[in-house]
C-alpha cells in the first residue's frame, strides 16, 4: 500500500507504475493463459488529486455538478498478462473537487440484454453512455445505481461497482483550498511526462 507516513517516498505515479509492473509480471508468467482487466488508483486526500491506471477496464466515471463523464476517453493499455505493454502505460491524473464522486465497475454494467432481434438473437447494449445516464439518475448509492442499470436490461455478465466520494457534505472549513496556479502547472507537466 502507498503511505508516505510509513516512509514510502515514491510519487503516486511511480507507485502506480511499480504496482502495475508487479501485477503484470505475475500475469505474464502464465504465458497468455490468464489475462485480467483492472483499474486501480490513489487519491491524495489533502489535495483531491486522483491518479489511476486503466488496463482495458470500462472507463472510470466522474460525477460532478449533476453530470457524469468518462475521465479517459480511451486507453491503449491492454489487459494485465498481455506481453509487451510496458511502453503503453499511462497514469491518468485528475483534480477532484468537493462533492465529486468517482465510479468504476466491471463490463457487466454495459453488457445488458435489452431485447431480442426478429431472428431470435439477443440484442446487447453496445452504448457505454447508458452507464453515464444511470449514474446521473442514481449518483448517491450503489443499490439505486444497480436498480437503474437493470432498468435498461438484464445482466448477462457479472457486475461489480465501486463509488468513491470526495469531501461530500464536508463543512467549508474542512474543504481544501483550490490548487494554486503553480501546482496546476506542475500537474500539467506531470501529465505530459507520463503521457
Amino acid at each position: 500500500s502507498f503511505n508516505r507516513r510509513r516512509g514510502d517516498s515514491r510519487a503516486p505515479e511511480i507507485w502506480l507504475r511499480d504496482c502495475f509492473f508487479d501485477l503484470q509480471s505475475v500475469f505474464t508468467a502464465f504465458d497468455g493463459s490468464m489475462l485480467t482487466s483492472a483499474v486501480f488508483g490513489l487519491i491524495a486526500e489533502k489535495t483531491g488529486v486522483l491518479y489511476f491506471v486503466n488496463a482495458e477496464h470500462p472507463g472510470v466515471v466522474l460525477y460532478r455538478n449533476e453530470a457524469a463523464k468518462f475521465l479517459q476517453l480511451s486507453t491503449d493499455l491492454r489487459k494485465l498478462g498481455v506481453a509487451g505493454m510496458e511502453e503503453g502505460l499511462r497514469v491518468f491524473v485528475h483534480q477532484l473537487e468537493p462533492d465529486d464522486a468517482v465510479f468504476a465497475g466491471s463490463d457487466g454494467r454495459d453488457d445488458l440484454h435489452t431485447g431480442d432481434e426478429p431472428d431470435g438473437t439477443r440484442r446487447i447494449n453496445d452504448n457505454p453512455d447508458v452507464f453515464l445516464r444511470c449514474v446521473e439518475r442514481a449518483p448517491h448509492n450503489l443499490p439505486a445505481l444497480f436498480e437503474e442499470i437493470t432498468r435498461h436490461g438484464y445482466l448477462i455478465d457479472d457486475l461489480s461497482l465501486v463509488r468513491l466520494g470526495y469531501l461530500e457534505d464536508a463543512p467549508a472549513s474542512a474543504r481544501p483550498a483550490p490548487v494554486a496556479t503553480a501546482a496546476a502547472g506542475l500537474l500539467s507537466q506531470g501529465k505530459a511526462a507520463f503521457a
